[in-house]
């Protein structure tokens, strides 16, 4: 019975979470405030039925497997990521919270303060986080992870910078085919390091579901 009515929380709590990333995603073209966020909310019925259904099996597939918590715990990666992004926005400004080069980018595409231009992101992030954490296992270490990569990546974003800039100072640089994609544009080595953070985290959540802490008799 324990098991049954955990089940059905995290079915239910995909569903939820992954109307809401859909809802997020129809929206955030035009400037997602709360009214477009409803209104796209309630297009999915009728405009995403067949895409709606095929979450509905997906979710129910991954209760039945027991991956379920292996797809909150990334889940839950991602959104924390995207609340500290939040709070150091709210705090200090884009311009950090993206870093110098991605902020350049955000600009150029007219989006300079992504939380002005969708204000419905004010609530809706902490809302997926909480969410997520809710059917999450290993809330905190994967919280916690989360945390150490985003503030390593703001760290290291600029190192990473200057490593470009020295290697392709060389007369003869070593790995010349990987060092045009890192020179390729301003953000490339603030993504790709965003990037591989990310994917780090995301395995480490994963890993934490795999194998579990085993608690003391």
């Amino acid at each position: 019975m324990k098991y049954l009515l955990r089940s059905l929380k995290e079915f239910i709590l995909l569903i939820v979470i992954c109307a809401i990333i859909m809802a997020c995603v129809a929206g955030l073209g035009q400037g997602l405030n709360t009214a477009a966020f409803f209104e796209s909310l309630q297009n999915l019925q009728y405009t995403d039925l067949y895409l709606m259904l095929g979450i509905l099996f997906i979710a129910l597939q991954l209760v039945v497997m027991r991956w379920s918590g292996y797809a909150m715990n990334m889940l839950l990666t991602l959104t924390s990521t995207l609340l500290f992004a939040q709070m150091v926005t709210i705090a200090i400004g884009p311009h950090v919270s993206m870093t110098a080069s991605l902020h350049q980018l955000a600009d150029s595409l007219g989006m300079v303060h992504p939380l002005k231009s969708n204000t419905a992101l004010y609530w809706l992030i902490p809302l997926t986080w909480f969410l997520c954490l809710l059917g999450a296992k290993d809330q905190v270490r994967t919280f916690c992870t989360a945390l150490v990569c985003y503030a390593l990546w703001l760290v290291g974003t600029p190192l990473m910078n200057s490593a470009v800039e020295k290697w392709a100072a060389n007369e003869d640089p070593a790995l010349p085919q990987i060092l045009d994609i890192l020179t390729g544009a301003d953000w490339m080595p603030a993504a790709v390091w965003g990037c591989f953070l990310l994917i780090f985290a995301l395995i480490v959540g994963v890993l934490d579901a795999l194998f579990p802490e085993k608690k003391e008799a």
